[in-house]
């Protein structure tokens, strides 16, 4: 089998950080940066996926002049792009490459931008597929 054609859960990684959506973005960068991590799950109060913080929604929201105690729900994303555990890393990378993302949450069902009401199974990032690969025999 070819590394493309793996599948998603054989690289993803289990267990996201999620935060609560009125978090501040200085207490999101804080998380982000003790897990060694580039993007969270915001939860709304009924502690159901409402959006996604990246590192590029905290530094937009920074150069806007956004102060660090304003809650995530202010900048975080609602696009949530997923993908199933099934797909294969080829599919996971065109996903990434026409939608020009780092990361992709995993969902049994997850294709491209899905509306989401539970913690996702893992998350698969750039990184992830460029380690995988750099691995490969």
């Amino acid at each position: 089998m070819s590394f493309q054609d793996r599948k998603v859960r054989e690289l993803m990684t289990k267990g996201v950080i999620n935060v609560p959506e009125e978090m501040s973005i200085k207490e999101v960068a804080e998380i982000m940066s003790y897990y060694k991590i580039s993007g969270v799950i915001v939860l709304d109060k009924n502690k159901k996926p409402a959006g996604v913080i990246s590192e590029r929604n905290i530094i937009k929201a920074l150069t806007e002049g956004v102060k660090p105690g304003t809650a995530a729900r202010e900048i975080m994303s609602t696009t949530i792009f997923t993908i199933d555990p099934d797909a294969t890393i080829r599919d996971a990378a065109k996903i990434i490459k026409e939608n020009r993302i780092h990361r992709l949450f995993v969902f049994t069902g997850g294709r491209g931008v899905t509306k989401i009401d539970k913690l996702p199974e893992g998350i698969v990032s750039v990184s992830d597929i460029i380690k995988e690969l750099a691995l490969t025999k």
